[in-house]
């Protein structure tokens, strides 16, 4: 018989007894003192409350689920296109890799990266794009900045190649994007977003691949670091322990907070939205205790669609950058000029709009070469109400 079954029946039995001496008290003519009952009852009651309360001291607790620890080779934090790509390659060559994602699936805000992937058309392009990446990065570029744009551009062919080979994607289609001197940006003719040619067969890679494991709805709450790095996620539930640690969380367009105190000035008092999603906070930068670079170097993409439905939602779809590549134009509200090199920077597109000191802007598209070019943005964009067929 449990402790509890023995618990119960003094319990029961006190009580019985109890209620009998009361009877016995209150119907006895000898016995005449009026308060007898209720003293009687109330030692019964503080009795019954004394073996409860020794009870709840002796009795063991509820047990805890035990924390579960894993010991691993590589631990990656962030399941966007470079969490993804380390993952598989270093599974591919061997290494066993565990996958941490704080939201319910994997992709990040790679899914939904839309025209295209820069890459070298040849040779004698490799001196221009590293030029036209220079200028992109402006005046406050450093020689540090110059060796991080000579390694992107050298491995361009070497990393994008290795993505269609291993993944079987064809990007056959080669566009010139804003900022560039010629074209050079990859994407599937016809296709869908950059982001989904991607990531939907990169996704299906590492879940499937028996070197990785993977965890979704997993926040990293702490990071311990010394001769070993301890990885604590949802507070402590579980825990990895590792040498090698991967950060690739992505970054804070989503966390006014960080833009205040990161962001160039114009950002501090903005209520700018973000096309990123909005779980998008940096939840890993204060986890790290380590330098942090170009922490102000936030990208502003100068368009994104207002929803007329959502005119002040905070997050908002992408206006591609392929609508202004196959000839759309960027015209003011108020009297329908434009205002700018549409094939500009992106900074440079933005300034001008900017200068203009509207807060909305018209994007007129030719539809010919749109439905040519990108007819799935085109689609999705009139299905949302948020691009509008005028033939």
């Amino acid at each position: 018989m449990g402790t509890v079954s023995i618990v119960i029946i003094i319990i029961v039995v006190l009580l019985v007894v109890g209620v009998g001496i009361c009877s016995i008290i209150w119907w006895s003519p000898t016995l005449t003192s009026p308060q007898a009952p209720i003293v009687v009852m109330l030692a019964m009651v503080a009795g019954i409350c004394s073996i409860i309360w020794s009870y709840t001291l002796t009795s063991p607790s509820s047990p805890q689920p035990p924390i579960e620890q894993t010991h691993a080779t590589v631990v990656i934090i962030g399941s966007g296109l470079a969490g993804c790509t380390t993952a598989l390659y270093l599974a591919d060559n061997g290494t066993p890799v565990h996958l941490i994602e704080k939201c319910g699936m994997l992709g990040g805000n790679s899914v939904k990266a839309s025209s295209g992937i820069n890459m070298v058309v040849d040779d004698e392009d490799l001196d221009v794009f590293k030029r036209d990446t220079r200028k992109a990065a402006g005046r406050r570029r450093t020689d540090q900045h110059d060796v991080r744009i000579d390694a992107l551009v050298d491995g361009s062919r070497q990393s994008v190649g290795w993505l269609m080979d291993r993944l079987g994607i064809m990007l056959d289609q080669v566009v010139k994007l804003g900022g560039h001197s010629t074209a050079r940006t990859h994407r599937c003719s016809g296709g869908m977003g950059i982001g989904m040619t991607i990531m939907s067969p990169l996704i299906k890679a590492v879940r499937s691949h028996p070197l990785i494991t993977v965890y979704t709805s997993s926040m990293v709450t702490s990071i311990d670091r010394g001769v070993e790095t301890t990885v604590f996620v949802n507070d402590g539930d579980r825990e990895f322990t590792t040498r090698n640690l991967v950060v690739a969380t992505g970054g804070f367009a989503a966390c006014h907070e960080l833009v205040e105190m990161y962001g160039p000035s114009f950002l501090k008092q903005s209520t700018m939205a973000t096309t990123n999603k909005a779980s998008t906070t940096g939840d890993a930068i204060g986890l790290l205790d380590t330098p942090l670079v170009d922490m102000s170097e936030i990208q502003v993409h100068p368009t994104g669609f207002v929803d007329p439905n959502e005119p002040d939602k905070t997050t908002k779809i992408l206006a591609a950058e392929i609508l202004r590549s196959v000839g759309g134009e960027l015209k003011r509200m108020s009297d329908g000029s434009r205002f700018c090199d549409e094939m500009g920077t992106r900074k440079e597109v933005y300034e001008a709009m900017r200068k203009t000191g509207d807060d909305a802007f018209v994007l007129e598209v030719p539809i010919e070469s749109a439905d040519e070019v990108c007819p799935t943005h085109v689609d999705t964009y009139v299905r949302h109400g948020l691009l509008t067929r005028d033939e």
